[in-house]
């Protein structure tokens, strides 16, 4: 998309039962150009998992709605109003709570069955 700019290139759509279930249980490294996905979510856990997490709320316009930051393992968010969430390594550098009410855009990968995609922070 032109004008944006790309905030985790390697990202993966968390779309089916059972990579939702799953999750980001026992990995144990997250990179920082890495996210995760989950469309259709309000409330995620991190119960099993091995690091903490910073968790952004998008609404169904994929406007930030919500920031949480340096989500510790074995707890819990809920967030009112999301229509998803995005995943990412605790301590991202991007200044996520100033963006509050940004647009973002989700890029999918080649093909229609890759859960691969890219998303970007749309311009004002």
């Amino acid at each position: 998309m032109q004008g944006a700019q790309t905030l985790w290139p390697r990202a993966t759509l968390m779309k089916q039962f059972s990579q939702r279930l799953i999750g980001l249980i026992g990995r144990q490294h997250l990179h920082a150009d890495e996210a995760y996905w989950f469309p259709y979510c309000r409330a995620i856990h991190t119960f099993g998992m091995q690091q903490p997490l910073d968790l952004i709320a998008v609404d169904k316009g994929m406007q930030i709605v919500a920031v949480e930051r340096f989500v510790l393992p074995n707890r819990s968010c809920r967030f009112r109003g999301a229509y998803g969430v995005i995943e990412t390594l605790a301590g991202c550098y991007w200044p996520l709570e100033h963006w509050i009410g940004r647009v973002l855009t989700i890029e999918q990968g080649g093909s229609d069955e890759s859960n691969s995609c890219r998303i970007d922070l749309c311009e004002r």
